[in-house]
């Protein structure tokens, strides 16, 4: 049976579409945990209206403490062997669970992983895992070079993987609670669940199909400003670092360079959101004064980098805050329309 954990904040516009892709799957042997995270919306009346005649489902109330908590808490509630945890403002196809755990059960994987949709009320895009043909990744070389360092950071000679939890199917004898790293610590903290379960694992199957709907919601985390931004990003680059330390990875080097570079240019987006030139001025000293800038440098040179970030840099290096402001405002607007 497979455990399909829910976490829920403040969904109620998505929550329903959500759980009913959940239940009609084509595989039917499954227990759903729908973990409250203390919303203050109808979300969890919605849930419990929803489910009532559903044995398979099951809903718990919890003070609020982010998404990963919530997780967490679905997860020590849940029983079955295989577990999957499924975003409560996304949905997915009906034939989602079957697959995965048919290419799990094929090659005798701790995990099996898929593409996905992402789509907003004007288009979808679809992304398949950079695997083409395979349909398996066996053994710890193989796992190190075409998966752990993929999740590590953009290479320009070598292939990136998305660290998105939720495309994931995994064994519930392999996960531990300190994978569960809070999202009000790391940014993108999917990555530090990815990399300490694949510490674990000697087979991966591939689903090289999107069978995952990924709604872009503006109100959700990744679409907001963010306080701290730059500091979470930070802590993940420190894990990064321990990380490929602790097991002698050596060659991450450049895959953790892009990675610094393409989060200080996230985190200048990021402080362009904050309202204000006042705050974004605030934002943008702290990060500029952080030690990890002379990695950034470093990255400029080594990596390759666009105009615009090339532009973003050297308005950095003559103090012309304001520029970067209103240039990348409206190149951040004009995405938008």
């Amino acid at each position: 049976m497979i455990s399909v954990i829910v976490p829920v904040y403040n969904t109620a516009a998505f929550v329903e579409k959500a759980l009913t892709s959940i239940l009609i799957q084509s595989y039917q042997q499954i227990e759903v945990v729908i973990s409250d995270d203390g919303s203050k919306d109808t979300s969890a009346r919605l849930v419990e209206d929803y489910i009532l005649c559903d044995e398979r489902s099951s809903i718990i109330h919890k003070h609020n403490a982010g998404l990963s908590s919530a997780r967490e808490t679905g997860f020590s509630l849940s029983k079955d062997e295989y577990v999957i945890f499924i975003d409560s403002d996304d949905y997915i196809d009906n034939n989602m669970l079957e697959c995965l755990l048919a290419a799990l059960n094929k090659y005798k994987a701790d995990l099996s992983i898929c593409g996905y949709y992402q789509e907003n009320s004007v288009k979808i895009l679809q992304h398949y895992l950079p695997y083409h043909d395979a349909s398996k990744i066996e053994g710890r070389a193989s796992i190190i070079k075409l998966y752990i360092e993929p999740l590590i950071g953009y290479s320009n000679s070598g292939i990136s993987i998305p660290g998105f939890l939720w495309i994931r199917l995994l064994r519930r004898s392999l996960i531990q609670s300190s994978f569960f790293a809070s999202e009000r610590i790391y940014y993108l903290e999917d990555h530090v669940f990815d990399l300490l379960y694949a510490d674990k694992i000697s087979c991966i199957a591939i689903v090289n199909k999107p069978l995952y709907h990924y709604c872009v919601n503006q109100c959700s985390l990744t679409n907001t400003y963010r306080v701290n931004q730059w500091k979470m990003l930070l802590n993940l680059y420190s894990f990064y670092q321990d990380y490929i330390a602790k097991r002698n990875f050596n060659t991450c080097q450049d895959r953790l360079l892009n990675y610094l570079s393409g989060v200080f240019f996230a985190s200048v987006d990021n402080a362009v959101n904050s309202g204000s030139y006042k705050s974004f001025l605030n934002d943008i000293k702290v990060i500029l004064s952080s030690h990890e800038m002379k990695d950034v440098w470093l990255a400029s040179r080594r990596c390759q980098i666009s105009l615009m970030q090339n532009f973003t840099l050297s308005c950095c290096k003559i103090h012309c805050y304001w520029l970067i402001y209103w240039v990348r405002k409206w190149r951040l607007l004009s995405k938008k329309f």
